[in-house]
């Protein structure tokens, strides 16, 4: 499996963090764009029970099918095996013909800019303030592009989604994780346990 070395920083201004990019001189490779994604497990959730999980994504330009496995909350503790496939639809189908079943449903917008060897993107997703991941081929460089965009890596995050999610909502990761997470209204059962 391949490592994702990545950190999150919470609350960001995408107006700041713009102006910083362009003034080290990272480049926007992909505008905002809109990424729809399903999350499946086995019926039983043995996936989540190891805190892991598997999606088909619609990132604008191409579709990925991806495992994840968190084995840490750590800067190294994602481990992914991704494939760029041809359909959607037939990513959905071949999972749910195997077994699987979807677990969930999210809509998301992401930005793309390029710097030095890591890739910075401004993430928005529903409900939720928005953030930025710092992805990187070494912890060393995921450090060096932050600490150039002036942000705070000692309040980095190194988690995905749902403990993003976790910071905003009294939840427990299989309860965010299996909630259609899409552009709309708060469910009410949520906004209660807003913290």
């Amino acid at each position: 499996m391949n490592q994702e070395i990545e950190a999150t920083f919470l609350n960001m201004d995408y107006d700041t963090v713009r102006q910083r990019l362009m003034q080290v001189g990272a480049k926007c490779e992909k505008p905002q764009h809109d990424m729809f994604r399903v999350v499946y497990d086995y019926p039983d959730l043995r996936l989540d029970k190891i805190a892991a999980w598997v999606r088909v994504r619609r990132e604008g330009d191409k579709i990925t099918m991806t495992f994840k496995h968190r084995q840490a909350e750590t800067i190294e503790g994602m481990k992914e095996v991704e494939l760029v496939v041809s359909s959607y639809d037939d990513a959905c189908a071949f999972l749910e013909a195997i077994g699987l079943v979807e677990k969930a449903r999210q809509e998301t917008r992401r930005e793309v800019w390029r710097l030095d060897e890591c890739e910075i993107m401004l993430d928005e997703w529903p409900w939720i303030p928005p953030y930025i991941e710092v992805e990187g081929p070494s912890e060393i460089a995921v450090k060096a592009a932050s600490k150039k965009l002036g942000f705070d890596y000692g309040a980095a995050l190194f988690d995905s989604a749902d403990g993003v999610y976790q910071e905003y909502f009294d939840v427990t990761r299989t309860e965010i994780s299996t909630v259609p997470i899409t552009f709309g209204p708060v469910p009410d059962w949520l906004e209660a346990k807003r913290r």
